[in-house]
């Protein structure tokens, strides 16, 4: 199964800068993808 993110924006704080601004992955079948707390 695909997985897909589309226009993602992350920021620590309300009022900081996005660190991750319109962000776009995709992923397809057969890639490892490991999610977690600190991205491991």
């Amino acid at each position: 199964m695909p997985l897909n993110y589309q226009s993602c924006t992350f920021r620590y704080t309300a009022r900081s800068r996005p660190v991750l601004n319109q962000l776009n992955l995709n992923f397809s079948p057969g890639h490892t993808v490991l999610l977690g707390p600190n991205g491991a």
